[in-house]
């Protein structure tokens, strides 16, 4: 069973991630990139992962255009959903 602390320390090493990655690329840190980061320094989502490793190994960096592309393309209703019945109410 995981205690409580360990899940705190674990978000903040992810977040702390997010936040290194936005640094690294030059992205702004606002809520949508900060997601989309969240999600890649979780390593949950194969398909997000490739999506930006393969654009990072094309041409070395990311546009902030690039990042909107894939992370619109990465979020989906049933992910949306299934966040705010988790955390809702």
């Amino acid at each position: 069973m995981n205690h409580p602390k360990d899940s705190h320390l674990n978000t903040i090493a992810l977040a702390e991630t997010a936040l290194t990655q936005i640094s690294t690329h030059g992205q702004p840190a606002d809520p949508k990139s900060f997601e989309l980061w969240y999600r890649f320094a979780t390593g949950k989502s194969g398909l997000l992962s490739a999506a930006i490793n393969s654009r990072l190994e094309r041409s070395g960096t990311l546009t902030r255009k690039v990042t909107l592309i894939i992370s619109n393309r990465s979020t989906t209703p049933t992910a949306t959903w299934s966040a705010i019945a988790c955390c809702g109410s």
